[in-house]
């Protein structure tokens, strides 16, 4: 899944509630991590690890440890959030909400690296740590208002040797990178630990569902050639191997696609997300930042377009740069500028 994209969702479902969407769009489940427990805890964790970064950068001789290579990544997604926001800007839920998902990849890159290190199941390799900030700082994407983006290593090559699992066939494991290659973690889910076991290879069998948004490290597969592992859905919690959908065919999530696509308008294709004037289906899967999924009624797919700036008219929470709000409980709304957004 492509991180923008999913962090993006997470981010707006608690605008649903606030501003003036009227799609109904299941949000993806929660990481399995049972690190981030509450915003006011997650945020003082951030922050702290925020100031720490800025050491760490002052000092970029010292090697790399596995919790400077989390601060050094996301330890500011938070205060570069926050930084923008006024003090009646904090004073609403959604800012509180937004604090506490602003603060899950630093959280959750504990809870893969820093404590995978600390329980002597996966070993951290420094020098590629250090190519692996290096690569996400140049390709970081800086997004104002409620649009939060962090750096995409998933889809970084020089990311894929930071961690290397330790845990062989059959042993305990809590994700699947503490597993050694090409092992995955079955069973695991938040306090549980799985087993470190071979990819399935039957459609129908049981696979590693955790959605590590931030930090699927080489792209770990979680099934056998030919099958995606289906995540799940508000229709369905088992998590189980499927046929994985060829280029051209339909899809709902880039989970389902062959590996190396993505769904892209409702079909698995190897294109990138669209540009303005480009077809979609999806506001975060199908476009680029800073756009949004435009439809006219009727229209089986829409097209990107710009988000619309404070004052504009609006219908749908992705619509707009900050907040679309509405006072009179009608479908109409208007965009409102948020932390910065303008």
């Amino acid at each position: 899944m492509n991180i923008r994209a999913a962090f993006s969702i997470l981010f707006a479902a608690p605008f649903l509630l606030l501003a003036c969407e009227d799609e109904k769009k299941p949000a993806p489940p929660a990481p399995s991590s049972s690190a981030v427990t509450s915003a006011p805890s997650v945020v003082a964790t951030a922050s702290t690890s925020a100031t720490a970064s800025t050491s760490a950068s002052a000092a970029p001789a010292a090697p790399l440890t596995a919790e400077a290579f989390c601060v050094r990544l996301f330890g500011r997604v938070y205060s570069d959030f926050a930084g923008a926001c006024t003090d009646e800007d904090k004073k609403s839920e959604g800012f509180k909400l937004a604090s506490l998902i602003a603060t899950m990849p630093l959280e959750e890159c504990y809870f893969v690296v820093r404590d995978g290190v600390a329980a002597g199941r996966v070993t951290f390799d420094p020098a590629a740590a250090a190519k692996c900030a290096d690569a996400a700082e140049k390709t970081k994407h800086m997004m104002k208002g409620v649009h939060i983006a962090t750096p995409d290593i998933d889809e970084l090559p020089e990311c894929a040797a930071v961690v290397t699992g330790k845990q062989g066939d059959g042993q305990a494991c809590r994700t699947t990178f503490e597993c050694a290659a090409p092992l995955t973690c079955i069973g695991a889910h938040d306090k549980k630990e799985g087993a470190c076991k071979a990819p399935p290879t039957k459609e129908g069998e049981p696979c590693d569902g955790s959605l590590w948004r931030h930090h699927d490290f080489g792209h770990r597969r979680r099934c056998g050639p030919g099958l995606a592992c289906d995540v799940p859905n508000t229709a369905t919690t088992k998590v189980v191997c499927r046929k994985a959908i060829a280029k051209g065919g339909a899809c709902g999530d880039n989970d389902e696609c062959e590996e190396g696509l993505a769904c892209r308008a409702g079909k698995c294709s190897s294109d990138p997300p669209a540009d303005v004037g480009g077809a979609c289906d999806d506001d975060t899967d199908d476009c680029k930042d800073g756009l949004y999924c435009k439809r006219e009624k009727g229209a089986k797919l829409g097209k990107c377009a710009e988000k619309k700036a404070a004052g504009q008219a609006c219908t749908d929470v992705f619509e707009c740069r900050g907040e679309c709000r509405r006072g009179d409980g009608g479908a109409g709304g208007t965009c409102a500028a948020v932390c910065g957004s303008g």
